[in-house]
């Protein structure tokens, strides 16, 4: 697995970028410390830096300078994506998802910490196949629908594939940097979901049939 420094992300979901001011906060049906929502937009703060999105359509980024434009990319790829399968109601998953060598495709689930990460990147060392990061569309046939964005890793699950971390981009208040890779992102029948879950001392792992993944999430 490749790994190089990402570019910086211009459109997410096939929604350009705008890189400006976002709207005042307005009243809302949930304003909750940085974030601002309505069932069709959404506006969050992260520090200096705020995105905005509307109608699954629409996105704008605010930040306060070329660093910040830089370690608040997430924004965009992450945040921003998430709202906008939201906000187009596409159901969707917190997890990261793998191809088996024997063409198994497998999310992996779990809270940030649990070690999903990790999990994936020693997978990864013994031929399975990375294709997406953080988010997995799942639609009504149970189709995992893959898009392109950087990966998060650890230093330490840099290194299990043998990458330089230095190559990866800082997060804002983040242990994690990004990462650029090449996938395959086809869409592809969701086989089975491993929930990772930290216990105590100890790490417990339980699989999750297609038929039951949208009622365990």
């Amino acid at each position: 697995m490749h790994l190089t420094r990402p570019t910086l992300t211009r459109s997410v979901l096939d929604v350009e970028v705008i890189e400006g001011s976002v709207p005042r906060p307005w009243s809302a049906t949930t304003v909750v410390g940085p974030v601002c929502a309505d069932p069709d937009r959404a506006l969050l703060r992260f520090g200096d830096a705020a995105v905005y999105v509307a109608n699954g359509a629409e996105v704008v980024l605010e930040t306060a300078g070329p660093q910040s434009r830089e370690e608040n990319d997430f924004l965009v790829y992450s945040t921003a994506a998430r709202l906008l399968l939201l906000q187009r109601r596409q159901f969707t998953l917190h997890a990261t998802l793998v191809l088996s060598p024997s063409g198994r495709c497998v999310a992996i689930s779990g809270e940030s910490t649990a070690g999903k990460s990790t999990t994936t990147m020693a997978l990864v060392q013994r031929g399975w196949e990375f294709i997406c990061d953080d988010i997995v569309e799942v639609d009504e046939n149970v189709t995992a629908i893959p898009f392109h964005r950087p990966l998060h890793l650890s230093d330490r699950a840099a290194r299990l594939v043998g990458s330089d971390p230095s190559v990866g981009l800082a997060i804002a208040d983040s242990d994690k940097r990004a990462y650029a890779f090449t996938a395959d992102l086809t869409a592809r029948p969701l086989d089975i979901m491993v929930r990772i879950r930290v216990d105590g001392d100890s790490v417990r792992a339980s699989a999750v049939p297609p038929s039951e993944i949208g009622r365990a999430h």
